[in-house]
């Protein structure tokens, strides 16, 4: 029965755990989606959908509308 009381005394740190994780990996995402924001623009491509600009898939793909 004591081991309930060390699992339990752990929950708050697990879920601080989890809390850093999860704001560490949306920082990351966001340094990501930045990055391929800013390479978009440099490219001269309008940010879209990659196989867009892909010159094999883009006919297979293209937007029709």
């Amino acid at each position: 029965m004591v081991w309930i009381g060390g699992d339990v005394a752990g929950l708050p740190f697990l879920g601080a755990l989890l809390r850093q994780w999860k704001r560490d990996d949306e920082h990351e995402a966001a340094e990501v989606d930045r990055q391929l924001d800013e390479d978009a623009h440099e490219d001269g491509t309008d940010g879209g959908l990659w196989w867009e600009h892909d010159p094999v898939l883009a006919e297979r793909f293209r937007r029709r509308g």
